[in-house]
């Protein structure tokens, strides 16, 4: 293993990560709130939640891979 530091693809894949992190967010709470706005139409709440638990899964895909970068930026330490 040898120290570096994060390479500019790597750093701008960081990035790229957040600003889809934050996206997805404000997606997950636009649901949330459409949800509670259609209490009484099930086939369109079950529509709505099927929405949100795919932006809440990829929220912990994106998640998990922005914490490996922040883990290599944090260690210095690469294969």
């Amino acid at each position: 293993m040898k120290l570096t530091k994060l390479s500019q693809s790597e750093f701008d894949r960081g990035c790229e990560l957040n600003n889809v992190l934050k996206e997805c967010w404000k997606a997950f709470y636009s649901l949330t709130a459409q949800m509670n706005n259609v209490e009484t139409d099930s086939a369109k709440y079950l529509q709505l939640d099927k929405l949100r638990q795919t932006c809440e899964r990829n929220i912990g895909e994106f998640k998990h891979e922005l914490d490996e970068l922040n883990w290599l930026l944090r260690i210095g330490i690469r294969d």
